[in-house]
C-alpha cells in the first residue's frame, strides 16, 4: 500500500485476493489447517477487517479462481473437488455464484469434463452472460452461463489449440475475444526459432456464442487491450504493436 505498511491476514488464506471495482471489499478463499478450501472470506478494504465468511458445500476442495461480478453484488468462485485427500490428478470443477448480501449460493454449475478446469472471462457480457473456456481438453470449447443461476445457455467449439488465453471482453460487452495458441513443436526448442513458430488465431465470439470473426495474428501475439473509446483493439506481438478497428459491429459468420 502507499503507506508502506503490511496487513497480516489469517493463516489458511490462499492469497487469490480480488478487490471489487469500488475498492471497498476484497474476497479470498479460506483454507483449513490441511490447506483444503472450506469457504470464501470477505474483508473490508483497506482495513482488511473481516466482514463475513461464506462456507463452500461439503467436500474436499481447492479454490482455483474468484472474482466480483459486474453488479458488485455477487462473487463468482471456481473450485476443484477431489474424491479423497492427496489425490491431485482426479477432480471435478464447480462454479458458484454467491450473493454477497445474504451469503447464499444462488447459482451453481458443474463443469462437464473431469480433470479440467474452466477459465473465467475477465467480465460479463452486456446481457449478464458469464463466459468461460476449457483449459485442458481438446478441442477447446467456450461456455456461456446465465446470471446469476449459472445455467448453460450455449456452447461453442474454438478448435484444437495448445492453449487459449483468458477472454478479453469488448468495451460495450457485446463480444469477447480469445487468443488461441496454435500447437507447435518449435516452442519445445531452445532457443526458439521464430521462423518455425506458427501464428496464433484470434476468435471473436458474440454474447450469444456465435463466431463473429476469425483472424490470424502476427507472430508472437499474446495480449490484447482496448483504446479508451473502445473503437480500437491493440494487440501486442513479437517486437510490435498492432491496431485493429473494432468500431463497427462484427457480422455473424
Amino acid at each position: 500500500m502507499a503507506t508502506g505498511e503490511w496487513s497480516t491476514l489469517d493463516d489458511g488464506q490462499t492469497f487469490n485476493l480480488v478487490i471489487d471495482k469500488h475498492e471497498k471489499q476484497i474476497a479470498d478463499f479460506v483454507n483449513d489447517d490441511t490447506q483444503y478450501t472450506i469457504g470464501i472470506s470477505l474483508k473490508e478494504f483497506p482495513s482488511f477487517q473481516e466482514m463475513q465468511t461464506i462456507n463452500l458445500p461439503p467436500g474436499i476442495h481447492r479454490g482455483n479462481s474468484i472474482r466480483f461480478t459486474e453488479d458488485n453484488k455477487h462473487v463468482l468462485a471456481e473450485f476443484r473437488t477431489y474424491e479423497r485427500k492427496n489425490i491431485w490428478n482426479k477432480w471435478k470443477t464447480t462454479i458458484v455464484c454467491i450473493e454477497l448480501e445474504t451469503g447464499n449460493i444462488v447459482g451453481q454449475y458443474h463443469f462437464p469434463v473431469d480433470n479440467d478446469s474452466p477459465i473465467l472471462a475477465s467480465a460479463q457480457m452486456s446481457d449478464g452472460t458469464v463466459v468461460f473456456h476449457s483449459w485442458r481438453e481438446s478441442p477447446k470449447r467456450i461456455f456461456g452461463l446465465s446470471f446469476p443461476e449459472l445455467e448453460k445457455k450455449w456452447e461453442t467449439e474454438l478448435g484444437d489449440y495448445s492453449y487459449v488465453r483468458p477472454g478479453i471482453v469488448s468495451s460495450d460487452q457485446n463480444w469477447v475475444a480469445f487468443i488461441c495458441n496454435t500447437k507447435s513443436k518449435a516452442m519445445e526448442n531452445e532457443p526458439i526459432d521464430w521462423d518455425l513458430v506458427p501464428q496464433n488465431d484470434l476468435k471473436i465470439i458474440s454474447k450469444e456464442g456465435k463466431l463473429l470473426e476469425s483472424m490470424v495474428l502476427p507472430v508472437g501475439a499474446a495480449s490484447m487491450t482496448f483504446s479508451p473509446d473502445g473503437k480500437t483493439a491493440v494487440i501486442g506481438a513479437l517486437g510490435s504493436v498492432y491496431k485493429v478497428d473494432v468500431s463497427q459491429p462484427f457480422e455473424l459468420r
